[in-house]
C-alpha cells in the first residue's frame, strides 16, 4: 500500500508542478515574504488524482471573537484527512487556523488550512514545505526581466526553448521548465 501511495503522491505533485507559478502565493509575514501553494490548487490535484478516493473530517472547530477592527474573528480547526488506495485507507490529522472578519470566511481558511497542512504529511505538495517556492518565482522573475532586455542571445536561447518543449506564455510553464531554463541562461 506504501509503494502505491508513493506513486498517487508522485502523481499530485507532478500536476502541481505543471500548473506553474500561478499556483505559488506570496504573503508579507512579520517582515519577511513566505511562499506557500494555494491550497484551491492543491485540493484540485487531489481531486484530479484520487476522485472520490480521499476526503476529511472536521474533528474540533473553535472560533473566538477578537478585539480587532479587520480581523475580528480567529477559527481554529482540526481535521483528519484519509486517502483510500488498494482497499486500505491511510490518515493524516492536522491543525488550521484563520483570522477573518468574517467568521464563515474565518473557519473556511481554517479548514483549508488544516487540510493542506494534513496532506503535506503525505509528502503533497512538498516543493512548498521544502522551500522550493521562492526559487521558481526568483527564476522566473529573472527571465521575465532577461526577456524585457531584448538582449538577442537570450530571446533565441527563449525561442528554442520554447519550440522544443513546445511551451506557451511564460507564466504558463511547469515550475520544473523554468527552473531548467533558469539555468540555461545562468541567471
Amino acid at each position: 500500500m506504501e509503494s502505491k501511495l508513493w506513486k498517487v503522491v508522485e502523481e499530485i505533485n507532478k500536476k502541481l508542478d505543471s500548473k506553474g507559478i500561478r499556483i505559488i502565493q506570496e504573503r508579507q509575514q512579520q517582515g519577511r515574504t513566505i511562499y506557500g501553494l494555494k491550497s484551491q490548487a492543491v485540493i484540485d490535484a487531489v481531486n484530479e488524482t484520487l476522485g472520490e478516493n480521499w476526503g476529511y473530517s472536521i474533528l474540533e472547530t473553535r472560533v473566538k471573537e477578537l478585539q480587532s477592527e479587520k480581523m475580528s474573528f480567529y477559527a481554529y480547526v482540526r481535521v483528519n484527512v484519509f486517502i483510500d488506495i488498494n482497499g486500505g485507507r491511510i490518515e493524516r490529522e492536522s491543525y488550521g487556523g484563520s483570522r477573518n472578519s468574517n467568521i464563515g470566511d474565518a473557519i473556511k481558511g481554517a479548514t483549508t488550512d488544516a487540510i493542506t497542512k494534513a496532506l503535506s504529511m503525505f509528502s503533497i505538495g512538498r516543493k512548498a514545505y521544502e522551500g522550493e517556492l521562492q526559487e521558481y518565482m526568483d527564476c522566473y522573475r529573472k527571465i521575465k526581466g532577461a526577456l524585457q532586455k531584448k538582449d538577442k542571445k537570450t530571446l533565441e536561447l527563449y525561442k528554442q526553448y520554447k519550440d522544443r518543449n513546445k511551451l506557451g506564455k511564460l507564466k504558463d510553464w511547469s515550475l520544473s521548465n523554468i527552473k531548467e531554463f533558469c539555468n540555461l541562461l545562468e541567471l
